[in-house]
């Protein structure tokens, strides 16, 4: 008797499951806070993926803030979105694969107050072409904020480029400070931050918890009268009010994260 011919398709290749899956069951929770307060699809996709697909090459993701840091620093990035700054200039120290650049950008790309033209993104990498592949470049061209948006990449370190910015005379409302991580280096970030932040501009540090970060941290704004720690409004997340909360009730939430501290310069 001949046998039955089986018609049914077969993949040529056993099927494995895409690591989405377990992404999202573990991630669930932070992905939908993505969708709720970040609103953007590449960067959702891009945390989906854990990583950014380039050319049929895979790069997984590393060395990025947390999510409830992305949402930390979203709104304080979108705070910056009043009648009273005229223009909004943004630097960011260390790029990686752009996780707090796309944050940025994306929030700038909400603004409404302030014209698209007088926003500007200024980032500092000096690895990002080498030790990144350029990923970070790739991640920020790809989220397709407005063009009318200014942004200027410098692939050097920290503290000669900032020394360079003071003399130009160049002014920023928020600094996002996420480069080196020894004691050194970071204390010249606080230093010379402090010399282009404007009044009322905010200083945001991440990796607190880091010994060299910590130490410099603490000794260059504990008893600083120029600065003052903030955290979001829990009622109105747009806006911002000084940290009311002991070290020791710190914890990983987006109102004030364990690891991402932020001052604002009130003299």
């Amino acid at each position: 008797m001949e046998k039955k011919q089986n018609t049914k398709y077969k993949p040529r290749h056993k099927f494995k499951p895409k690591p989405q899956t377990s992404i999202y069951k573990k991630y669930k929770k932070e992905l939908e806070l993505i969708k709720q307060h970040i609103n953007n699809e590449y960067f959702y996709k891009f945390i989906f993926n854990w990583g950014t697909k380039r050319k049929e090459k895979f790069y997984k993701l590393n060395s990025q803030i947390s999510i409830y840091e992305c949402i930390f620093l979203h709104y304080l990035v979108s705070s910056l979105d009043k009648k009273s700054n005229k223009n909004v200039n943004i630097l960011e120290i260390g790029l990686a694969h752009g996780t707090s650049g796309m944050i940025i950008n994306n929030a700038l790309n909400k603004f409404t107050k302030i014209p698209k033209n007088k926003l500007t993104y200024t980032v500092i990498d000096p690895n990002q072409k080498t030790q990144w592949k350029g990923i970070g470049l790739y991640n920020l061209k790809k989220l397709n904020t407005d063009e009318n948006i200014e942004k200027k990449f410098i692939f050097d370190y920290s503290t000669p480029v900032m020394k360079s910015l003071i003399q130009e005379k160049k002014r920023y409302n928020l600094i996002f400070v996420d480069g080196a991580h020894d004691f050194e280096t970071v204390l010249n970030d606080c230093i010379y931050g402090d010399k282009l932040l404007k009044r009322n501009g905010i200083i945001v540090h991440d990796d607190c918890l880091h010994e060299g970060v910590s130490r410099a941290i603490k000794k260059y704004y504990d008893n600083n009268p120029n600065y003052k720690r903030i955290q979001l409004q829990e009622n109105n997340l747009n806006k911002i009010e000084n940290l009311s909360k002991s070290e020791n009730e710190e914890k990983d939430e987006f109102i004030n994260p364990r690891t991402m501290y932020a001052f604002q310069k009130i003299k």
